[in-house]
């Protein structure tokens, strides 16, 4: 045989496929029941969660008597916490298993609706939002995306995250319908809170008994065979040996940069309605937009899955932020329903194009084994994204948008608009520095031929 100084050593090259969403369909048969348990478990814990959110800030003002500005300050108060929380509890999926995770989030939202039911003081409440609420919510938000990671084969897995976000945006639309219909019924009153916090008790419930039969599985690496977890390390001594690289940092930095594109989506909820009211007319109907919203989402984001076929993952993060930093500019010029609905679609577009993407990129761009913490990490934009909502919302309204005076809201959206485009300029100007490529199969048999003619081996695949 000759030696691997004579002669390279033939190394199997198959070209890679592309990425088809018919062959993604058929893969989502070969995984297993745990996966679409997933999807059972994502109502019981993220319904819960949206129906409280929703109705946050109506509570803390009308039944615990807070002042705008304060309810404002706890909502961004809630966002920092949220992502740090994301951070702090990353581990515990890894470390501990789906299953524990997952009734650990419901047992501590069980306790928070609870105490929350018994009416103690104000600030009491406000403590368990941040010790019990924030915890159980982080703990799931990493716990779903895992199990997505965990539970299907790489060609099925981008369609599993744009399943995941679909369902989610169900669930968040979902949960406003339930908290109108309730307040609705009873009033802005403490009865209805009641009757909310009952609801999300029950669904609480419901996870920690549908949780019980989810397995440790890496459907990829084992198949359906158990997986023993590794407890040995400590959870601070897991998050650690990430905190220390390059590597997590560089995506931290990708993520800031997210977290400004995301407030797009948040200033949705948190300036539009205002916006129109001070804009069109008080009393625009806000929610037909918001349902706009929804649809586009839900038909765009499984359609849009077929794009991984021709870009990666990076590549669809800057369209998809571009796309929606760009969809107030039709707003520049006119302020009408058909305008607002021109840019809530594109803005609903660009979201479709980059959410789902940005836990694929994740999956890819984390080291084996700690996916969660980075999961965590890229949950942050949700958080965060929140916090510069409330501060720019602010800021912009009443600069350019008060009440009873010469306005020019355009500008309010054009702003907007233009910081995001900012944060989109470095996205692409320093791609090369952001961007972590995934480890394929292709460079494990370099790796391997490397060794190999290290040590005057041949190797014949």
């Amino acid at each position: 045989m000759e030696s691997s100084e004579q002669r390279e050593p033939l190394l199997s090259k198959e070209p890679e496929k592309k990425y088809s969403l018919t062959e993604a369909f058929k893969s989502l048969k070969r995984n297993p029941r745990d996966f679409w348990m997933l999807f059972l478990l994502e109502l019981f814990s993220l319904g819960p969660f949206s129906i409280s959110v929703v109705s946050n800030v109506i509570y803390n003002t009308r039944i615990l008597g807070f002042s705008d500005k304060e309810a404002g300050m706890l909502v961004g108060l809630l966002g920092i916490s949220v992502a740090f929380s994301s951070i702090a509890f990353s581990n515990l999926p890894a470390r501990y298993g789906l299953k524990w995770s997952f009734i650990l989030s419901g047992i501590l939202g069980m306790a928070f609706t609870f105490l929350m039911y018994l009416q103690f003081h104000r600030y009491i409440q406000i403590a368990l939002t941040f010790f019990l609420f924030i915890p159980s919510a982080a703990i799931c938000f990493i716990s779903l995306k895992l199990g997505i990671k965990l539970f299907t084969f790489p060609e099925s897995r981008s369609l599993g995250y744009s399943l995941f976000f679909m369902c989610f945006f169900l669930v968040a639309g979902f949960a406003a319908g339930y908290s109108d219909i309730i307040l609705s019924i009873y009033g802005t009153t403490q009865e209805a809170f009641d009757v909310i916090f009952i609801s999300c008790f029950v669904f609480n419930a419901l996870l920690v008994i549908f949780a019980m039969p989810i397995r440790n599985l890496d459907v990829e690496a084992t198949g359906e065979e158990h997986v023993e977890l590794n407890t040995d390390v400590s959870g601070w001594e897991y998050t650690r040996e990430v905190l220390v690289t390059k590597k997590f940092w560089k995506f931290f930095a990708l993520i800031m940069l997210l977290t400004v594109i995301k407030s797009m989506y948040f200033h949705l909820t948190a300036t539009l309605p205002l916006y129109m009211y001070r804009s069109i007319e008080e009393g625009a109907h806000f929610g037909y937009l918001m349902g706009v919203h929804q649809v586009v989402l839900l038909i765009f984001i499984p359609l849009l899955t077929a794009l991984i076929r021709h870009f990666n993952f990076y590549s669809l993060l800057q369209i998809g932020s571009f796309v929606t930093a760009l969809s107030p500019a039709v707003l520049f010029y006119d302020n009408n329903y058909v305008t607002l609905g021109i840019f809530v679609v594109f803005l609903s577009i660009g979201e479709s194009i980059y959410a789902p993407r940005l836990v694929d990129y994740t999956i890819a761009a984390a080291p084996k084994g700690k996916e969660a913490i980075y999961l965590g990490l890229s949950n942050m934009p949700n958080s965060l994204g929140l916090l510069l909502t409330g501060i720019t919302s602010g800021i912009f309204m009443s600069n350019y948008c008060p009440e009873g005076e010469p306005k020019e809201c355009y500008l309010v959206w054009i702003l907007i608009g233009a910081y995001c485009i900012v944060a989109c300029i470095a996205i692409f100007v320093f791609r090369g520095f952001f961007e972590e490529k995934p480890i394929t199969d292709s460079d494990i048999t370099e790796e391997k031929s490397n060794q190999a003619k290290s040590k005057n081996i041949t190797i014949i695949e």
